[in-house]
């Protein structure tokens, strides 16, 4: 599992980026809850796609690596 660290709800800090749970071709830039229902870790493509488009408590985090 991934350690994560919360930076005001709206940037979570992570040991690893995983990849996107949708296209599996790229990077995960968010964790974010899908029109779908679940949360996903998404690619800034998919995030555009499937996420409800903003960020925030309830909505998502960007994803970046601890040290960031």
């Amino acid at each position: 599992m991934m350690a994560r660290r919360m930076s005001g709800g709206k940037v979570a800090y992570v040991d690893k980026i995983p990849n996107c749970d949708f296209c599996k071709l790229k990077h995960a830039k968010y964790d974010a809850k899908t029109v779908h229902g679940p949360w996903a870790n998404m690619c800034p493509d998919c995030f555009n796609m499937y996420a409800l488009g903003k960020t925030g408590l309830g909505y998502g985090q960007e994803l970046r690596l601890e040290g960031e």
